[in-house]
């Protein structure tokens, strides 16, 4: 049985690999500069109350227990530019949970399994982080960066800035590095504007902060990285290509006491086309594909003990229908994350997209996280095993899409230009087996759900979502935004014998001061 433990939770520990990588936003190298010096500053403080259904988490139905909470978030920045130079400044604080429950499940595996701390202690609210300290220089041939920053690449699915917003639920992190880069538009000459846009570049980042590694917790992660995309009208087109060397912070379940070393490169690729433009109405598609190769031995089993391959694949495809004149806009999104079938052998294929990749409020937030923690919790009991499993803290779900496909659809009206109503739908069902690191070890490693059930392929469930926003201007730049949204859970095969679960939902009101 120790052995089983041992193998089938180690090898899940890959889960989060699919959201290691990122490629930078780049301005056009190109871009126009004032000729005297221009100041512009700007800021944001999001408060959110929430209240969520105390759920069932296991066979024997223990609940997750977190049900009223309220989080907050601030960002303020500068930015200086003049010709041929600029600068930006921008910091993160109080980003997490200030008030009521707090989500304690897993803490007896691990005190850190969230990248936002879901238990309300007040050193994640303290923490500041400079989400920009960059400095760009214009050159006859191109452009230079510098510093700390953040970005967005293609449809954020595995670059995501923080801010760009999702149909529901809210981005809590982005990518932060430390990066130097290059762009520059080699054929700005061409008669094709398609090709005059074409925009080259190469950096080299040490990673501040990003779903798979924060560097004031112990993680080092450096990468190199290059690629190119070209943007006209309605048309864009972007790939680029990255080798990431991760080391983890040290791990009190690692017998060896060495640092799991994880070697990656990924591919990203993203396209959007206005297929049909009017001054009323636009036809709109685009998507995005990633995929990863490498090695990493952070399993640690009598299996993996030289580590594992890394095999995995991510994509995302939408198509948006926008009619300005009736305030209109429908949108149909398909996903996929790989699974892994088999988790006992030495390949790791489970992706994840971007964490503030939002898809839906309550499934691959709320639930699978908590369900994932709890397992944790099951695995460190001390009559159990003397020592858990090292590195399942990359295990647990922190809200991104991972080992699924999934259908989602959503319809914006806009009766005024202060007011928003939208209703969306959302099907999810698993890419792969579905297992549960505790149950699969009570079973000699045999594959199991986290109900007790063989784990197989499945059906996660249907969820239903809703929201309001309204957006006031106050003064000058001042603007305040309202809100509230709320989604249910319908849940499917995939959770059968989970006690006590019934249809988890999450309830939220949003607060919004900009400038």
């Amino acid at each position: 049985m120790t052995r089983g433990l041992a193998l089938v939770a180690a090898l899940l520990c890959l889960v989060q690999v699919g959201s290691a990588f990122a490629a930078p936003s780049l301005p056009p190298a190109d871009a126009a500069t004032p000729t005297a010096p221009t100041w512009d500053v700007h800021g944001e403080l999001g408060l959110r109350g929430l209240g969520a259904a105390s759920f069932g988490t296991d066979d024997i139905g223990t609940r997750s227990g977190q049900t009223r909470w309220a989080q907050s978030r601030l960002i303020a920045g500068a930015s200086w530019r003049t010709a041929g130079f600029g600068a930006e400044l921008e910091v993160e604080a109080l980003n997490g949970t200030f008030a009521g429950d707090g989500l304690h499940l897993g803490e007896r595996y691990d005190s850190d399994l969230f990248l936002t701390p879901r238990d309300g202690r007040a050193s994640a609210v303290q923490r500041v982080l400079p989400r920009k300290a960059t400095l760009h220089f214009d050159t006859p041939i191109g452009r230079l960066l510098v510093g700390p920053q953040v970005f967005h690449w293609g449809l954020g699915l595995v670059a995501h800035d923080g801010r760009t917003p999702s149909a529901f639920g809210d981005p809590r992190q982005g990518n932060i590095v430390s990066r130097v880069a290059f762009a520059t538009r080699p054929l700005q000459g061409a008669r094709s504007k398609l090709l005059a846009s074409l925009l080259v570049f190469a950096g080299a980042d040490l990673v501040v902060r990003d779903d798979n590694s924060v560097l004031l917790d112990g993680d080092v992660a450096l990468a190199a990285l290059a690629g190119a995309r070209v943007e006209h009208e309605g048309t864009a087109l972007g790939a680029f290509v990255a080798a990431r060397a991760q080391t983890d912070r040290e791990d009190q379940h690692r017998p060896d006491g060495a640092r799991a070393e994880t070697r990656v490169v990924a591919i990203d690729g993203f396209a959007r086309h206005a297929f049909a433009t009017t001054a009323q109405r636009r036809v709109i598609g685009e998507a995005e594909i990633a995929g990863l190769l490498g090695e990493s031995s952070r399993p640690y089993s009598d299996e993996t003990l030289k580590g594992v391959a890394v095999r995995a694949l991510g994509a995302v495809a939408r198509g948006r229908l926008e009619l300005d004149a009736l305030g209109l806009d429908g949108q149909v999104e398909v996903g996929y994350a790989s699974g892994d079938n088999d988790p006992r052998d030495a390949t790791a294929r489970a992706f994840a997209f971007h964490s503030d990749f939002n898809v839906g409020l309550v499934l691959f937030d709320q639930v699978l996280p908590a369900i994932a923690a709890r397992s944790l919790d099951r695995l460190a009991d001390p009559t159990l095993l003397s020592r858990p499993p090292p590195s399942l803290r990359y295990a647990v779900p922190q809200g991104a899409v991972s080992n699924a496909a999934y259908l989602q659809s959503s319809l914006r009206w806009r009766p005024t230009p202060a007011l928003e109503l939208r209703l969306g739908w959302l099907l999810a069902a698993s890419a792969g087996s579905v297992v549960d690191p505790y149950q699969s070890g009570m079973r000699a490693g045999e594959p199991t759900t986290a109900g007790g059930q063989p784990a197989t392929s499945g059906l996660y469930g249907q969820e239903w979502n809703a929201s309001v926003r309204g957006l006031m201007a106050l003064k000058g730049r001042l603007r305040l935004g309202l809100g509230a949204e709320a989604g249910i859970l319908l849940p499917g095969a995939v959770f059968d014998g989970v006690q006590g679960l019934g249809r988890p939902w999450l309830g939220r009101l949003t607060c919004d001061v900009r400038y």
